[in-house]
């Protein structure tokens, strides 16, 4: 829901913050006060177009702040994560326009493009008056509308259909990437055979580049490998030079012991450690020995492991990285090669799996354009009986769901059906596009209708109408008021109204006013508490100026909206 919104230096408006709760709200004032002045201010949140002319006189740029919470609400939540935002509970949408009309767009701080802003600010807040980015007047958004409608044998058609759709999809791309012409495929087989060819020629084995690498560290260190192992090998069982050898010290010591062991056995322990030490020194030597017999200075082979191992690592740089990304690789080309080779028995395949996803798409769908004329129907009833309590007895209301799968063009993501809602205020018109018939006002009594009938099948949370009370007084406006309450128990509900009737069924009242000087004039923004509440609503009810005969009014309609709210509670 919204929960506020900041509007700095635009047009008259030099400083102003709103605070809403949920429920019901108003902003009531005098015409000409500038309450359309915040409705514009929201726009530029919404994304419409931005101009040099909205910056108040004398003023660098004008700011326009909306904080909204996010009450869980999936749309939005998703759209921030798809676009790499942090999940938040918050989300503010700022507006920056300078005075030479450039704008700058904020989400949570990141600067965004405008349709950034558009996109999210849609999921958040709707419109219903004389705008034209309002989801009323947009025809992509009357499917979701009626579908939301739907129950949950409805909902689970939807999201059967959606399944069979992506089916076909990828049954049809997998169709058209086997359909190739002759020579491209014998080019293909061609351009394999090379790539398997030179694969095949070194035929890698797994663990062969550890391999490889060992077997030249040691040709090519070989001199010093036979230099140092030798000396080594003296010095543990030949020596040399007056050095006694390793072995020879270690088996005089073990005889030394041995003859202290006669005499004191707690030493047998030592003894064993010795005579064990004499058993590893003299294998060591023994497998030294046989080591400095296999190791020869070989440049041949030196230069066959390098040249083995380049052509090694230039077939991983090509294939992935790994000996394993190389024989991947391979498996793959087989693959494709076996799948060319038999292209005609290939494609047969696909295209029979092509046509079983078609047919299943086909019948979903059906089934799915079948179940939206039904509810295309019962909607038309209740918005009809709407609307009649809206004071448009003789207006008409009619959803068309027009079936578009004679062609596979007509098949999308939701369904193979145009919806579009049609509308005539005047008997004797013919119902025709919302777009091309209704006017401000009309609308949003249409809208109004439309959101008590469908209650949840919209989930953008915050509904603002301006105009709704356009022609009305009386009875009339009481039942607008009331529908908007039965709206407000499930969005929060923001009204621009010049009813009383209307403003005092509110939870919460902002007044727009117009100051006047001599060198300036602004537009000032203030919350209303009961005292004020009641003055605002006696100067609706008398058109100008309150009298006591409108005060006593005004009290009695704000003390009957109250008891009527506690009625609730306690029901």
């Amino acid at each position: 829901m919204l929960m506020s919104l900041s509007v700095r230096n635009f047009l008259l408006i030099d400083e102003a913050h709103l605070d809403f709760e949920t429920g019901f709200h108003v902003l009531t004032g005098e015409t000409g006060a500038g309450k359309s002045i915040l409705l514009d201010a929201l726009g530029l949140i919404r994304g419409e177009r931005a101009s040099a002319q909205q910056v108040r006189a004398g003023a660098k740029q004008a700011v326009v702040e909306a904080l909204f919470s996010t009450d869980g609400r999936p749309e939005a939540l998703q759209w921030l994560e798809e676009m790499g935002f942090e999940p938040a509970e918050e989300i503010l949408l700022v507006r920056e326009v300078s005075r030479q009309g450039k704008s700058l767009c904020r989400i949570n701080g990141r600067t965004v493009t405008v349709q950034m802003l558009r996109d999210l600010a849609a999921r958040l807040i709707d419109v219903y008056g004389q705008h034209e980015h309002q989801s009323l007047l947009q025809p992509d958004r009357y499917a979701r509308m009626l579908d939301g409608y739907g129950d949950a044998s409805h909902q689970t058609l939807l999201e059967e259909y959606r399944r069979a759709h992506d089916r076909f999809t990828r049954a049809d791309e997998d169709l058209r990437a086997a359909q190739l012409g002759e020579e491209e495929r014998l080019q293909r087989i061609d351009w394999l055979l090379f790539q398997l060819g030179e694969i095949r020629d070194l035929s890698p084995a797994p663990g062969e580049e550890e391999e490889l690498e060992a077997e030249y560290r040691r040709l090519s260190h070989a001199g010093r490998i036979l230099e140092d192992a030798s000396r080594g090998y003296e010095m543990l069982d030949e020596g040399g030079q007056g050095v006694r050898a390793a072995t020879d010290l270690v088996a005089e010591i073990v005889e030394t012991v041995e003859g202290l062991v006669k005499y004191d056995p707690g030493l047998a322990g030592i003894l064993e450690m010795l005579q064990s030490a004499a058993a590893n020194l003299s294998e060591a030597a023994h497998e030294l020995r046989r080591y400095l017999e296999t190791v020869e200075a070989d440049p041949q082979k030196l230069e066959s492991v390098q040249e083995r191992l380049h052509q090694l690592r230039r077939l991983m740089r090509k294939y992935g990285g790994s000996v394993e990304s190389i024989l991947e690789s391979a498996a793959t080309m087989e693959n494709e090669l076996s799948r060319l080779r038999n292209y005609e028995a290939d494609l047969q395949e696909r295209s029979k799996a092509r046509t079983r996803a078609w047919e299943e798409m086909v019948s979903t769908a059906r089934r799915l354009s079948l179940n939206r004329l039904a509810l295309a129907e019962r909607i038309q009833v209740k918005v009809q009986e709407q609307l009649r309590e809206l004071a448009m007895p003789r207006a008409q209301f009619q959803i068309e769901v027009r079936w578009l799968g004679e062609t596979e063009k007509g098949f999308r993501s939701d369904g193979a059906d145009q919806v579009e809602f049609l509308f005539s205020a005047n008997p004797g018109e013919p119902p025709a596009p919302l777009s091309k018939v209704a006017s401000g006002g009309e609308l949003s009594r249409l809208m109004l209708a439309l959101k008590v009938v469908l209650a949840d099948a919209d989930d953008v949370p915050t509904l603002i109408f301006d105009e709704v009370d356009a022609g009305m007084s009386g009875q009339a406006a009481v039942v607008v008021g009331e529908k908007l309450v039965q709206v407000a128990r499930r969005r929060q509900v923001i009204c621009v109204t010049h009813l009383p009737q209307i403003a005092a069924m509110a939870d919460g009242h902002h007044r727009i006013r117009k100051e006047q000087t001599e060198e300036s004039t602004r537009t000032i923004v203030e919350v209303l508490e009961e005292a004020d509440r009641i003055e605002e609503v006696a100067r609706m009810l008398a058109g100008s100026t309150a009298t006591e005969i409108t005060r006593r009014q005004a009290q009695e309609m704000l003390e009957r909206r109250a008891a009527a709210q506690s009625n609730s509670r306690l029901g």
